[in-house]
């Protein structure tokens, strides 16, 4: 990881790669559920339980995208050469969980949206 920054940085490549990983896993289970949902031709409001998986996948990957991590803005760290470090300013910290909330909501609306347009191709 370079440097810290309040708000827009504070997970190194690693880290990235993981929420890639996580991100993707989400996904694709997203897309196993709904292709269960299609093969056994399950009612149409199951495909809203994909929802979860969803979400998880779009927060995984904007986490990835961003280089940023919610957990560690809640819970005010950030990495720094493989080790936590303490965000010091309350301030800094302020920024940082502003940002998490600005990714939990896009993963929120992502997610939504994915589901709806599966529940409605399904219905």
């Amino acid at each position: 990881m370079t440097e810290y920054v309040p708000g827009k940085c504070n997970i190194g490549a690693r880290e990235r790669n993981n929420r890639y990983i996580i991100g993707a896993s989400g996904l694709i289970a997203a897309a196993l559920a709904v292709g269960v949902t299609v093969y056994y031709d399950l009612p149409s409001y199951v495909a809203i339980f994909s929802y979860i998986p969803f979400f998880l996948g779009f927060e995984g990957v904007f986490q990835a995208l961003t280089g940023f991590c919610v957990h560690y803005a809640q819970e005010g760290v950030y990495e720094k050469d493989g080790e936590l470090e303490e965000v010091e300013s309350e301030e800094d910290h302020e920024k940082d969980f502003r940002k998490a909330m600005r990714i939990h909501a896009a993963s929120l609306i992502a997610a939504g949206v994915s589901t709806a347009i599966v529940y409605l191709a399904l219905i």
